[in-house]
């Protein structure tokens, strides 16, 4: 921007225009200036003062942490508004005069108080001292908090010392800070500036070091190794160097510090000068060589202890080796045991279900051979009255039809007779003999039914291998359950899904029993109280029949009361029974699933959730090996 020309062009307004105006045209050209350069950000997050830097664009560019601890304003609050919008309204017209005087060239530093807004909404006052560089075209400022101090008037600009350096600027900012040495240095390594904290650490003061050579502060032996100028070479590679060592102080003593050198060049990138931060870590270093020295202490007295333990280790290896040695002799003694106890554990399980099986199988072989006889003994008179039925109900026809021919003929009968046909209801018996005739049928039928049933169930005559219809012997138990299913406390719907089955080669009186167990097993499912089944809404036993590869499925569901994982994983377990005492042995699924398993090398299996009902699943092979009865 051509500062210059607006200049003239404020200046030709001027004369034409009273000095009010003239006023106003220099606040706006000031508010409209462009963006400037900042100063190095780490000068002022080491200070301890309210120090800043503001462009000509009326913006805070830089500030130091005080600002936040006096005003309670994060930085990023004070960056974000203009510098005059935090100024009390009664003051921002002075506040104006007084920068404008230094853009004006006709002082170097103005000195000013005026009110600015806290975080707290209340207004404090501070002490200004403000000075421009028009190199960088930044004011530096250097801010004392007056407080809440009621009668403060905003001051008149007033002149101050020479401030035409840049290494006076930095002094400005520096000045304050007392915990780092902060000084500046001319090419050659001279020192051009210095504050009160380097005063107070290395203990010269400023007219005493100002113009001396940096090689004061280095130790006799660092500087014939040439470690001043290597340091300050670095700083010229690099822009910066950072290092720890002893530094001297005015009287002699030694202290260890903490430095950092940064050069300083101008925008044509011209050295300058350097800029050197120290800091005195000496009660740091003595406390990192005391925790070094009590490291090294310990680690001797841990190598001595180790040893010790390595010994005693030693001592205590040899101890475990005799005793896992004893372990394992004593392992191996369990377990030839435990091998003992699963073999005796096997053989009494054996000789338990041979002996269910044989007590089972003798009362099979007895109940069929008494089944058998019954349903031979029964059959005989039931086929004498079932046979005879047609020939009673045809003779009863011809007497009733003989009857009604008397009757037509009634003049001609003898008095006794008349009589006699007079008390009989004819028409009642001639329609209530037939009914009685074919209810005597249906029941000699059913009896017929019941008695193949027996035969079909017992098979006595069919102890060997031998092609049956799986279907007959489901029905067959079906058959003997009826009064179980259908009675009135007890009304079970039995649904029936039957694949089209090829005939088995099978045991079909062993097959039958196991049917008869798992129906007995699905009806006692169904909790039966005073008004019928309880629990479920509709009793339902579901038989599903179909063909695989080489075998045929019979799967048995119920929508009961189920079984816990516990129980299930039991079921097939001799004597285990969850009836009370008296109605149960707990041998009836255990000798089904040795029937289907061992002789008929099938599968047997019982998959049940509680609530949900459980389902047998059956197996067998459609052509199967004798293996023995």
């Amino acid at each position: 921007m051509n500062t210059n020309g607006n200049i003239a062009k404020i200046r030709f307004a001027s004369q034409k225009k009273n000095d009010r105006c003239i006023k106003k045209a220099k606040i706006r050209w000031l508010e409209t200036l462009p963006p400037t350069t900042s100063a190095p950000q780490k000068l002022l997050d080491l200070s301890l003062e309210m120090l800043c830097t503001i462009g000509l664009d009326g913006n805070f560019k830089q500030i130091a942490p005080m600002w936040t601890e006096c005003l309670g304003w994060s930085i990023e609050d004070l960056q974000s508004q203009p510098y005059f919008s935090w100024i009390h309204p009664e003051d921002r017209a002075a506040t104006r005069e007084c920068l404008w005087t230094l853009l004006e060239g006709d002082l170097e530093t103005v000195t000013y108080k005026n009110r600015f807004l806290s975080r707290n909404r209340i207004y404090r006052w501070l002490r200004w001292q403000v000075t421009f560089c028009r190199d960088r075209r930044l004011f530096y400022v250097n801010v004392q908090d007056l407080g809440e101090r009621p009668g403060c008037t905003v001051a008149r600009p007033q002149p101050h010392s020479n401030f035409n350096s840049p290494e006076e600027h930095f002094r400005l900012l520096v000045e304050g800070v007392k915990d780092y040495a902060i000084y500046m240095l001319d090419r050659h390594g001279r020192i051009v500036s210095w504050n009160q904290g380097a005063t107070r650490i290395n203990g010269w003061s400023e007219r005493e070091i100002l113009g001396e050579s940096i090689d004061r502060f280095f130790p006799p032996e660092q500087v014939a190794t040439g470690t001043p100028v290597s340091l300050l070479d670095r700083a010229i590679l690099n822009g910066r160097v950072e290092y720890e060592n002893w530094r001297m102080r005015r009287d002699g003593s030694r202290f260890w510090a903490h430095v950092t050198i940064s050069s300083l060049r101008n925008e044509s990138g011209e050295l300058r000068g350097f800029a050197t931060v120290t800091r005195d870590i000496t009660e740091r270093k003595q406390s990192s060589e005391a925790l070094q020295t009590a490291h090294d202490e310990l680690e001797k007295r841990v190598e001595e202890r180790t040893t010790e333990l390595k010994d005693a280790n030693a001592k205590l290896q040899e101890e475990v080796q005799i005793r896992k040695r004893t372990a394992t002799a004593l392992r191996q003694s369990k377990n030839s045991l435990k091998q003992q106890a699963r073999t005796l554990e096997k053989a009494l399980r054996k000789l338990q279900t041979t002996q269910a099986q044989l007590i089972h199988t003798e009362k099979m072989l007895s109940l069929g051979q008494l089944v058998a006889g019954v349903a031979h003994e029964i059959n005989n008179p039931v086929n004498f009255i079932h046979g005879n039925l047609s020939y009673l109900d045809e003779y009863a026809r011809e007497l009733i039809d003989s009857i009604d021919l008397y009757r037509q003929h009634g003049d001609c009968l003898a008095p006794e007779i008349q009589d006699r046909l007079q008390e009989l209801d004819l028409d009642f018996i001639r329609q209530d003999i037939p009914k009685i005739l074919s209810s005597m049928k249906v029941g000699t039928q059913r009896i017929t039914h019941i008695v193949r049933s027996l035969r079909n169930f017992s098979r006595y005559d069919e102890s060997q291998l031998k092609k049956v219809d799986l279907h007959e012997g489901i029905e067959s138990a079906l058959s003997l359950l009826s009064y179980q299913l259908n009675n009135a406390g007890n009304r079970i719907q039995v649904v029936k899904e039957y694949d089209e089955l090829p005939l088995v080669e099978c045991y079909a009186s062993q097959l039958n029993q196991v049917f008869m167990n798992v129906f007995a097993n699905a009806i006692d499912a169904f909790p039966i109280g005073s008004e019928g089944i309880e629990g479920v809404g509709k009793a339902i036993v579901c038989i599903q029949t179909q063909v695989k590869e080489k075998t045929v499925a019979i799967h048995i569901s119920d929508n009961g009361i189920g079984m816990s994982e516990e129980v299930r994983t039991r079921t097939f377990d001799p004597f285990f029974t969850t009836k009370p005492i008296g109605q149960g042995t707990g041998l009836g699924l255990s000798i089904g699933y040795d029937i289907v398993v061992n002789q008929h090398g099938g599968t047997f299996n019982c998959i049940s959730t509680p609530g949900q009902g459980t389902t047998f699943s059956i197996e067998i092979p459609v052509e199967a090996i004798d293996r023995g009865v």
